[in-house]
Order: structure tokens, then C-alpha cells, then sequence
């Protein structure tokens, strides 16, 4: 049996997935023991394009995005001049949003006739940025503060598993917007 089998496997897929325990996340935690805390988070979710080249080898490319909304109220006082001597401070919220595109490649080892194992990295461009609103002067700021540095990465092992012909599930663990992420695959 070949252990490169062409079963299942298509020169382009595509994938969408969601991942879980972004570092973004802990985010949150400088703010969860003020009055009123929530947090809420969209993604990271993932679409990728892959293509075949090799039997061993694909090439792609991966859109991810995650947003971090934190609302709290701060028990501060701050001085203001003209006013009572001091006020307490309504800090509205704070949101971190990322978004990525990165070029891809992956390695794939041996596999089965549905099961499909690989390892990627990918390399390219990401945006983030955090926006505070609070009620007090010296806190407000309506511009995003942007990321530095626009590189994006990520490094990852994972596995598809095609439960009909075409169509399949993957993991991935690694370096990435998440630690893990689940999602469905295609073949087209």
C-alpha cells in the first residue's frame, strides 16, 4: 500500500475553522476583579486555500481574525479641575482586534486512505490593534493603537480526517491566533 496515497486528496482545498485559547485572551485578566467585568471574543476563526504541488508537499493561503471586547467599571478617583475634587472614573471598554494573511506551506507525512497528518508554517502579514474608552481627560483615546510590527507567523502540526470522499475534519496545534483550532475541510 502506498503510503502517499492519492485517496481523498485534491490539489485544492479549503478550510474554516475556529480556534481556542488565544493569549489575547489573558488579555482580561489585568481588569476581571473591577465591578461590572465582561469580557466576550469573536474567533480566532481561519479560512484556508490550499493547493498540492508534491505528493508530500501543498502551498496556500490562511485569513485569520479575532476580537476581544472588556467592559468594566474602575472604583478611581481623579482630580478635575473646576469640579467636586475628585470623580470616579467609568472606564467604558477596551477591544484588541487581529486580523492575518499568510502565505503557507506544508509538509505531509506518510497517511492513510483518510487520514491525512502535516506540519505548516506560514509567513506574512497581520494587523492588531487596541482601543480604549473611558470617561476620564487623560484616558480618552478614540485612535487605535496599532502593532509595531506587521509580521505575522505561525507554526503548526495537525491532522485531516476525511469522513466522506471530498469532505473531512482537521486540528491543529501550534503557534498560530490560537494554541488549537478545530474546523471543517473540502476538497474541490
Amino acid at each position: 500500500m502506498n503510503c502517499f496515497a492519492q485517496e481523498n486528496t485534491s490539489p485544492l482545498s479549503f478550510s474554516s475553522g475556529y480556534g481556542f485559547k488565544n493569549f489575547m485572551e489573558y488579555h482580561g485578566i489585568a481588569f476581571r476583579d473591577f465591578d461590572n467585568y465582561k469580557q466576550s471574543a469573536v474567533g480566532p476563526t481561519y479560512f484556508k486555500f490550499t493547493k498540492r504541488v508534491r505528493e508530500r508537499f501543498s502551498w496556500g493561503i490562511n485569513l485569520a481574525y479575532a476580537r476581544y471586547h472588556y467592559k468594566w467599571t474602575e472604583e478611581t478617583l481623579y482630580q478635575v479641575s473646576g469640579q467636586q475634587p475628585y470623580i470616579k472614573v467609568e472606564h467604558d471598554y477596551s477591544t484588541y482586534q487581529t486580523f492575518s494573511i499568510l502565505g503557507r506551506v506544508n509538509l505531509h507525512f506518510p497517511r492513510s486512505e483518510k487520514f491525512d497528518p502535516y506540519a505548516g508554517v506560514g509567513l506574512g502579514y497581520r494587523i492588531g490593534f487596541f482601543e480604549y474608552k473611558g470617561d476620564a481627560d487623560d484616558y480618552k483615546n478614540d485612535d487605535a493603537l496599532r502593532a509595531i510590527f506587521p509580521l505575522g507567523f505561525e507554526l503548526t502540526v495537525g491532522a485531516r480526517y476525511f469522513i466522506l470522499d471530498n469532505f473531512g475534519v482537521y486540528s491543529e496545534l501550534g503557534i498560530a491566533k490560537s494554541v488549537l483550532q478545530f474546523g471543517v475541510v473540502q476538497n474541490l
